[in-house]
């Protein structure tokens, strides 16, 4: 951590901060999980549900990020801060973003082998999904909306058919 910290003061600008951290497994899950949310919230923007739906999803794929942050020794402060939500939210409201604009496409009927071929974009998150939910279930922890992105790329369901398997899931009861 001291020479994370003495490196960002140097790294530093007028138009550049760093924020040291020793919590890798926090800032590695917030950075690779925010691209799995950010599919998510591409395919409820191609499919036109609205800025409350894409809410949801990002506010249930952040819920999801933290469970599964906690189970490996993570720490919360860490998802809440840049690495975390400030990424997060930076990736999953921009259709300039690799993944928001994977997970739109998705939405609009194409198949994830045609976009993660040759010649286009790299979407981290398509690859990411599948690690996530392999950890997720090695740690026990649920990943519902994660999950619904690795079973679409995966070519299991379709879009429509993953929104639905979540809005059937049961209601919290607290």
């Amino acid at each position: 951590l001291a020479t994370a910290q003495a490196l960002a003061h140097l790294l530093a600008s007028p138009t550049f901060r760093l924020y040291p951290s020793d919590d890798v497994a926090g800032v590695e899950l917030g950075g690779a999980l925010k691209n799995v949310i950010a599919i998510a919230a591409g395919a409820v923007m191609g499919l036109e549900l609205g800025e409350n739906a894409r809410a949801a999803v990002v506010t249930r794929g952040l819920a999801e990020i933290g469970r599964l942050a906690a189970a490996v020794g993570a720490r919360r402060e860490t998802l809440m801060g840049l690495s975390g939500i400030g990424d997060l939210l930076l990736t999953a409201t921009s259709l300039t973003s690799r993944n928001t604009s994977f997970g739109f496409e998705l939405a609009r009927g194409r198949k994830a082998a045609e976009l993660t071929g040759q010649g286009h974009k790299l979407s981290e998150g398509a690859f990411t999904a599948e690690a996530a939910c392999t950890l997720a279930r090695q740690v026990g922890v649920e990943l519902p909306v994660a999950e619904a992105v690795r079973a679409v790329i995966a070519g299991e369901i379709d879009v429509d058919r993953a929104i639905l398997a979540l809005l059937a899931r049961p209601l919290p009861s607290t």
